[in-house]
């Protein structure tokens, strides 16, 4: 990991198959989860977000936080399921 960066571990639950696990390193000084999400290649459309079991938004900050010592935040991307 490079100095002044910490790492994002994204979490891509899709309506079909397993769940995509990748990371990504952000500033340390932490970022937007829009950002976050748009350097990994996920849209966030009709997804539901969470970081660090939390719901959350695009606007929501994703930084190094109580989860420090591990250097690593945990968001969680889930396919909202579509009406029949």
């Amino acid at each position: 990991m490079a100095a002044g960066k910490f790492k994002v571990e994204l979490k891509v639950n899709g309506e079909q198959g397993k769940p995509k696990v990748q990371q990504v390193e952000v500033n340390k000084s932490g970022a937007k989860l829009g950002e976050v999400l748009k350097e990994a290649g996920v849209s966030a459309k009709n997804k539901d977000l969470y970081v660090n079991d939390k719901p959350a938004t695009l606007d929501t900050f994703v930084g190094p936080g109580d989860r420090a010592l591990a250097n690593v935040v945990s968001v969680k991307v889930e396919e909202r399921p579509q009406g029949s």
